[in-house]
């Protein structure tokens, strides 16, 4: 789905200069993946590697145990978003999504893609080298060596370094601890459990102006007609030996 111009843009454009590329950085959204694979496609590469990386950076996530946490849409989204912006450097078929650099056109993708992704992946989880390097020189050996490698390579690494500083106080390393708050109606973790990753709220969005921007609101208060409602819903569908429950609706809980 394509957006409006002054829709995707979230912030004023900057200049920065880095390895002699003129770069212009600044808060662009755009449907990362597709614009991925779409600017590999016109440039007569494969979209492989994107897969690749994508796969990758799952299997990284896993080996550190982080598969299923919100850390890991943080670093997928740091990753697709570099690698959409190396693409989109040397076919410039979109607005970037923090980066637009004005790359040589015969640099190559799949070079700027892996060099883009491997940046990024080996700053965030460092202890998992080995595997990062031995994955980009797989990646880099199916390319052929040349001015072309070099300049994707150099491209890659400069895009990488724009969404890892742009992401370096971005509040993902703070930890808090979890306090229950007093009294009836406030959630409380099922015991023995308690809340995991108390202040990834604070957390920068990568799109919205805050992470309240399109925030649901709270359930009624507990003194209200609804809340009442809902209540007794709850016990009359719910008791053991219900009379009002259906069939159907016991082996959809059940289920």
């Amino acid at each position: 789905m394509s957006l409006p111009e002054k829709q995707i843009t979230n912030k004023p454009m900057k200049t920065i200069k880095l390895h002699s590329i003129k770069l212009r950085a600044g808060r662009l959204c755009t449907v990362l993946c597709v614009g991925v694979a779409a600017g590999l496609s016109s440039a007569a590469a494969k979209a492989d590697v994107v897969t690749d990386w994508n796969q990758t950076t799952l299997n990284t996530l896993a080996a550190v145990g982080q598969r299923r946490t919100p850390p890991s849409g943080r670093l997928l989204a740091m990753v697709h978003s570099a690698m959409h912006d190396s693409i989109n450097a040397i076919d410039r078929r979109f607005n970037g999504y923090a980066v637009n650099i004005q790359a040589n056109p015969s640099a190559s993708p799949e070079a700027a893609t892996a060099a883009a992704a491997h940046a990024v992946l080996l700053n965030q989880i460092p202890s998992q080298q080995a595997n990062l390097d031995a994955a980009y020189v797989a990646s880099l050996a199916a390319i052929p060596d040349g001015a072309s490698k070099t300049d994707g390579i150099s491209i890659g690494e400069s895009v990488a370094a724009v969404i890892l500083g742009l992401r370096s106080n971005d509040g993902s390393s703070v930890t808090l601890p979890y306090t229950q708050a007093p009294g009836p109606g406030v959630f409380e973790p099922v015991p023995p459990a308690t809340a995991v990753f108390v202040a990834w709220g604070q957390v920068t969005p990568f799109t919205l102006r805050s992470g309240s921007q399109f925030r649901a609101e709270g359930p009624p208060a507990l003194t209200s007609a609804d809340y009442t409602r809902d209540f007794n819903e709850v016990k009359s569908l719910g008791a053991a030996n219900s009379t009002t429950r259906t069939e159907d609706q016991t082996d959809a809980a059940r289920f």
